[in-house]
């Protein structure tokens, strides 16, 4: 499995592109994640692609179920 970086970005019309090293393809838009009132600030899928991670501007980690697009997990520190 490559440890390269990708990036994803979107345009005002939602369309969507990523790039993995020199690479890029199109995505197609599958769930959104998070709400108005917090930004995701990172995000990480799990090596299945089952799962993603995302980290808030609240200091919480919400782990989706990628099939379902439920909130599966919340870690919040204290």
């Amino acid at each position: 499995m490559s440890s390269q970086a990708s990036t994803v970005k979107a345009n005002a019309t939602g369309a969507q592109r990523i790039t993995q090293g020199l690479t890029q393809r199109r995505i197609a838009h599958k769930m959104t994640i998070g709400d108005s009132s917090t930004e995701v600030f990172c995000a990480k899928f799990d090596p299945e692609d089952r799962y993603i991670a995302c980290g808030y501007g609240d200091g919480a980690v919400r782990i989706y179920n990628m099939e379902t697009g439920k909130l599966s997990f919340t870690l919040s520190g204290s």
